[in-house]
């Protein structure tokens, strides 16, 4: 038996001796809670995490890294003295709860250093729920001559579940921008709210987004155009011999603004003999442009 013991002792000595020395880490936590009182809601202000340092030997130290943690706030058991009693009343508060650290589930071998921060911190509100218009948020511009008619969005109105502290400061939902850029068509899509501007309110987060898009509509005026004659003798003088118009049409037909030669100006003195006349000049303008207005709107002709 000695010789046996010896063998057995030296293997441990020798076993211990090469074992690993522990080693520290730190582990991000993320903080859930188990139940919010009924009521009540959790505003954007609570702690998401906690920094949790263990020390343990390596192959410990990855299991525990491999494990999926959480740390689970029970807002009944650490803020009402029967941690059972669901119908214990929490007013709406900001609250500062402890760190237990036997609420984390680690194996044995690993213990924790320490826990950083040693409080949860919590605002509870009083949950409301109001109906609120959505406003479609654009970005970019439509195509060159293109602009926006008029946006919707279906459903128009949106119920939304929240603290009561969140709609002092929001009287609209908004979208995330929707990309308009060189649309030349109306535009159907389907928008996403910004929910991070909602603070974690409780919402349907799609929506049906309508851009109507037109063409723009502008008013140029052309000024110094002669006016011609027709079915008139060369002889003819015309007082005074210029006259400006006022145009009002899609912003694409003026592209060329100096461009005058798609109208026409021109006085009929047809069957008429010599003479001094009054008369009003015939403005021919493409289809889908519409005349203003026309100054001088009468000229005077002598014709020799």
């Amino acid at each position: 038996m000695r010789p046996f013991c010896l063998i057995i002792c030296t293997w441990l000595f020798l076993f211990a001796g090469c074992a690993p020395d522990p080693v520290e880490t730190d582990l991000l936590v993320p903080v859930k809670f188990a139940a919010v009182p009924a009521g009540l809601t959790r505003t954007q202000f609570y702690t998401r995490h906690i920094e949790v340092r263990v020390k343990g030997r390596p192959g410990k130290i990855r299991q525990v890294e491999a494990l999926d943690l959480t740390y689970l706030v029970d807002l009944y058991a650490d803020l009402t003295s029967d941690p059972v009693d669901v119908t214990a009343f929490i007013p709406p508060a900001f609250y500062a709860i402890p760190v237990i650290k036997k609420r984390l589930p680690l194996p044995p071998g690993v213990d924790i250093i320490h826990v950083k921060p040693a409080y949860i911190k919590v605002e509870l509100d009083r949950k409301e729920t109001r109906r609120l218009p959505v406003k479609v948020m654009i970005t970019g511009e439509p195509a060159v001559g293109y602009e926006v008619a008029h946006i919707k969005s279906e459903p128009a109105t949106m119920a939304l579940t929240g603290p009561a502290s969140l709609f002092d400061k929001i009287t609209e939902i908004q979208t995330k921008p929707v990309d308009i850029t060189g649309a030349d068509a109306d535009l159907k899509k389907t928008g996403s709210l910004d929910i991070d501007a909602l603070a974690g309110a409780d919402v349907n987060s799609l929506v049906t987004v309508m851009v109507a898009i037109q063409e723009k509509i502008v008013t140029h005026t052309y000024g110094g155009i002669p006016v011609g004659i027709r079915n008139g003798p060369d002889t003819v003088q015309v007082t005074p011999p210029e006259m400006q118009i006022m145009l009002r049409g899609a912003a694409n037909v003026f592209k060329d603004k100096d461009n005058a030669g798609y109208f026409e100006v021109f006085i009929d003195l047809k069957d008429l003999p010599p003479g001094v006349y009054v008369r009003p000049a015939v403005i021919n303008v493409p289809v889908g442009v519409m005349l203003v207005s026309a100054k001088p709107e009468n000229f005077t002709v002598t014709i020799k």
